[in-house]
């Protein structure tokens, strides 16, 4: 059986936009321009002291916190609260950019995992 490939790929086991179709080249460049646009857009807040207290949870219960993991399950949660869990652009752009957050903090010090 052949193996379906993936039209998108973020470089992490997750994402939340799959199957976009078209032509591979041309769709990538439209998706990085949207994500990137709604990115600089912000329609979601990063609300760190929220997001880090829930980081500390995972922290306790799971001992080293799989970023791509965590910031997965942070949006997901995130988006039904509200109410855009529909919206699979705005998650992945949240997504990639919580877990780039996430990740700079720990490279600098701020954030122990």
């Amino acid at each position: 059986m052949k193996k379906k490939k993936k039209d998108y790929d973020n470089g992490t086991k997750y994402n939340f936009v799959s199957n976009i179709g078209g032509k591979l080249g041309e769709t990538l460049v439209t998706l990085n321009s949207v994500v990137f646009g709604i990115i600089e857009l912000k329609p979601y807040n990063l609300e760190w002291n929220k997001i880090l207290k829930e980081f500390n949870t995972y922290k306790n219960i799971y001992g080293e916190v799989n970023i791509d993991t965590f910031a997965y399950d942070y949006v997901l949660g995130y988006s039904l609260i509200n109410k855009f869990s529909t919206n699979k652009a705005i998650k992945e752009a949240m997504y990639l950019h919580l877990r780039a957050e996430l990740n700079a903090k720990i490279a600098n010090g701020v954030l122990e995992n």
